[in-house]
């Protein structure tokens, strides 16, 4: 009878350890509507593929620097001042946009669009190292437009 006392008192400690399982856990962050990526290429002597992009609010759009040189990249008619999370290589400019400078070959920049809209860019590659220049090899710094344009 003690046995059956003690595996009772057991039994019901082990029941009450257990989580509740009618409490509520904390409500989750609401996921935000990512709608997966998009690639545009930078080269310095084609420019950039494809000039102009469609896609749908919460894409990132990811431009891969393929122009040997650095690029920045500038919206130049409406200013991008929000974005999703964590975008690459972009900072914040003096007006509160986002701007991507000194993109380094091989390295990518990337922002998340949230806003609908039609956003006019431009993509400057720099000019060559310096060394080429003193060889009196003169070179300008290349700069190609782009639009995305971000539906629903």
């Amino acid at each position: 009878m003690k046995s059956i006392k003690t595996s009772l008192v057991v039994l019901a400690l082990l029941i009450l350890s257990l989580p509740n399982a009618n409490a509520q856990e904390p409500a989750a962050a609401p996921e935000k509507a990512l709608s997966g990526h998009q690639v545009i290429t930078v080269h310095y002597d084609t420019g950039i593929k494809p000039e102009t992009l469609t896609v749908n609010r919460g894409t990132t759009v990811i431009w891969i620097n393929e122009a040997t040189r650095p690029v920045s990249i500038v919206f130049t008619d409406k200013e991008i001042t929000a974005a999703c999370e964590n975008p690459v290589n972009f900072t914040k400019n003096e007006l509160g946009g986002f701007t991507a400078k000194k993109v380094k070959f091989g390295a990518v920049a990337s922002i998340c669009f949230i806003e609908k809209g039609t956003y006019k860019y431009k993509v400057t590659a720099a000019t060559k190292m310096k060394a080429d220049r003193l060889k009196g090899k003169m070179e300008t710094a290349k700069d190609f437009e782009g639009t995305i344009i971000v539906a629903e």
